[in-house]
């Protein structure tokens, strides 16, 4: 009874054994599979257009991958060449729940090496992917307290990811709080010199007129103090200039508010009165 006891064991161990090693076996087989297709489909653009819904369904595969193994996909890949395929490789690369400092410091220089490397075409075929590995790079940066080291890549990411000149990106305002926190003001003032004619989202209009107010008195009191002393109307029209900008986001916003409420207040009356029978819905009977 014991032999058989042991016996059986021993059989189950070798199959659990077996079943575990064919399974990383087809893991491995899967993400060959895939480095090979992002590399293949990736150089010839006519077949660029196959690639983002391949990704796609391999998008879950990719997150349940350990982050040593994505990392060494990344190393498989070329950031400019392999641009969309790198981008999604990174992304499940950087939601990694734990990262140790030093790992901090080596996400860091890949993100921005990605950055100054990758082609615009195809990071804007995932734009929200794009700002959030940038985002992570922010983050990042801020807590190793070298907010400098993430000025120029994030300026960089700017022009890659704005589809014409004048668009407010969502990178816009990220940027210019690294510029804050790094106490840049002179390259944060370059960009808001910049024509801003498009945006898709009201909040980065505002965190863009936030930051952009703290830049601009930065700037002005970095390189100008000896000016404001001797010429305090400057001041007072850069302080003008600046209140002018956040009150018309205010406004903007108030505005919006108040649209809503009247659509909201009108289409409640036009169900009250069909309801009851006055208003519109009396006139339509009598038509």
């Amino acid at each position: 009874g014991l032999s058989f006891f042991l016996t059986f064991h021993f059989l189950r161990s070798l199959l659990v054994s077996s079943s575990a090693y064919k399974c990383v076996c087809v893991v491995m087989e899967s993400v060959e599979k895939l480095v090979n297709e992002i590399q293949g489909l990736s150089n010839p653009r006519d077949d660029l257009k196959h690639l983002p819904s391949l990704l796609k369904k391999q998008e879950g595969s990719l997150s349940s991958l350990p982050s040593s193994r994505l990392r060494s996909i990344l190393d498989q890949l070329d950031p400019f060449l392999h641009s969309l395929g790198y981008l999604y490789v990174l992304k499940a690369y950087t939601s990694a729940v734990s990262i140790s400092k030093q790992q901090a410091s080596g996400l860091v220089s890949t993100i921005a090496r990605f950055i100054d490397s990758c082609e615009g075409e195809q990071i804007r075929l995932v734009p929200d992917k794009f700002i959030s590995v940038c985002r992570r790079l922010k983050d990042e940066l801020l807590l190793l307290k070298m907010p400098m080291r993430g000025v120029a890549p994030l300026r960089t990411a700017i022009y890659k990811l704005q589809p014409s000149f004048g668009k407010l990106t969502t990178l816009h305002p990220d940027f210019l709080l690294l510029c804050l926190s790094a106490k840049c003001y002179k390259t944060g003032y370059s960009i808001l010199e910049e024509d801003i004619f498009e945006t898709d989202q009201p909040r980065d209009l505002f965190l863009y007129c936030y930051y952009g107010r703290d830049i601009g008195l930065g700037e002005l009191h970095f390189t100008s103090f000896v000016v404001l002393q001797n010429d305090g109307a400057s001041f007072g029209k850069i302080l003008s200039f600046w209140r002018c900008v956040i009150e018309f986001a205010i406004g903007w916003f108030g505005s919006l508010t108040t649209v809503n409420r009247l659509k909201t207040e009108n289409s409640y009356g036009q169900g009250w009165s069909q309801e009851s029978g006055f208003g519109g819905g009396l006139e339509g009977k009598a038509i």
